[in-house]
């Protein structure tokens, strides 16, 4: 068995599952038609800031903060740079946005080198991350979600099948080991701001 991946954003892969170029796609919620979604991941979004920023040692700065430095941003085309200029217009929040880019080590490569700072999910990498600071939002608790997605009434090869399975199965581990985060009432999804 011989897996592909091609990466780029949500809506470009989007697009390649649903003409059926690929199996599966992983992103953010895009609502297409025949399409169904798992959620596989939820991620905090923080701010993250270089080494030696004013900010340095607040545990919880306000999303508010944003409209005081320069921000590193999304591409506008990305799902998170759509959804993120959703947020600051609910938030009543105008950032700087200096530079656009693709990906989170992008983002965060331009926040170590001091050129601004930045809103993004709690990813891996950046946990073991010694040259930026992490802040978490003062009282906000907003999540980015990560789906699976494919097309539900099309064939898909046993292999493919089992790896929907393998992957379903590993984010409900994830899910009942945060079961309390889910409790959460206060939680809000950058999928759900939208429109405002």
């Amino acid at each position: 068995m011989v897996f592909g991946f091609w990466q780029n954003h949500t809506a470009a892969i989007a697009e390649k599952v649903k003409s059926g170029e690929l199996d599966i796609g992983f992103g953010g919620c895009i609502e297409k038609e025949g399409m169904e979604h798992f959620p596989i991941l939820n991620q905090e979004v923080l701010i993250v800031t270089p080494k030696g920023h004013e900010l340095e040692g607040q545990e919880e700065v306000p999303l508010q903060m944003l409209d005081r430095y320069p921000v590193i941003g999304y591409d506008q085309a990305s799902w998170m740079g759509t959804h993120t200029k959703y947020l600051y217009r609910k938030y009543g929040v105008h950032p700087d946005i200096i530079a656009e880019c693709p990906d989170e080590y992008s983002i965060l490569a331009m926040v170590k080198q001091n050129f601004g700072i930045a809103l993004m999910p709690e990813t891996d990498f950046l946990a073991g991350e010694n040259q930026v600071n992490v802040h978490r939002l003062k009282d906000l608790s907003i999540y980015h979600q990560v789906f699976m997605f494919w097309m539900k009434e099309r064939y898909r090869l046993p292999a493919v099948e089992r790896f929907i399975q393998y992957i379903k199965e590993e984010a409900r581990k994830e899910e009942r080991e945060q079961e309390n985060d889910r409790l959460n009432a206060s939680k809000i999804y950058l999928k759900d701001i939208v429109n405002f």
